[in-house]
């Protein structure tokens, strides 16, 4: 199984590790999880579409 996580709205005083950060911390004011879902989902989406098209018609 392979999961994607993503921090939204986590803010400083919520992050477990200082090192963590989200969507929020890094000043991005599109917070809407189904917006960012589906702009995800869509990138993910086309990249695997040429990856199958690189690699042509036997491997798909």
């Amino acid at each position: 199984m392979i999961g994607l996580g993503l921090n939204v709205t986590l803010t400083a005083e919520e992050a477990p590790d200082p090192a963590a950060t989200s969507v929020l911390m890094l000043g991005s004011s599109m917070t809407d999880r189904n917006t960012l879902a589906h702009s995800i989902l869509r990138e993910l989406a086309t990249r695997v579409e040429a990856w199958r098209t690189a690699a042509g018609p036997t491997r798909r």
